[in-house]
């Protein structure tokens, strides 16, 4: 019996055998190259959602504050000396009335009426 003798060309002499290797590499390519990008998309949509998750709690630490602030005693009294007139016991409250000092301010009598070449004149002769 004789042992037949191993080919330098193993790939030359099946054709077959290469191309199936061919379509198996490819195959494996394109998956891995699916498997990636759905991977890079989930690293992108986890990254969005933690700078989200990041700015809402930062939202609900201002809101806390404010919730805070607003029930403080301080701002109850604040809102009502300011909203509702109020004053602590003892305390007397001075109204300023702005209504009069409107009319009290000089208004400069209108200019009399004037046709338009007195106008005119009166533009080139008073500079002022």
């Amino acid at each position: 019996m004789t042992i037949p003798k191993p080919s330098r060309h193993f790939f030359r002499d099946t054709p077959w055998l290469a191309l199936g290797a061919a379509l198996v590499a490819v195959f494996l390519l394109v998956a891995y190259g699916r498997v990636w990008y759905r991977d890079r998309a989930m690293q992108q949509e986890i990254a969005k959602l933690q700078e989200e998750a990041a700015r809402l709690r930062e939202r609900r630490l201002q809101t806390s504050d404010w919730l805070r602030y607003v029930q403080s005693p301080a701002f109850i009294e604040a809102k009502a000396r300011t909203d509702l007139n109020l004053a602590r016991p003892g305390e007397q409250v001075t109204v300023i009335d702005r209504t009069n000092e409107a009319k009290s301010e000089t208004i400069a009598p209108p200019p009399p009426a004037l046709s338009n070449p007195q106008r005119w004149w009166r533009y080139f002769t008073h500079p002022d």
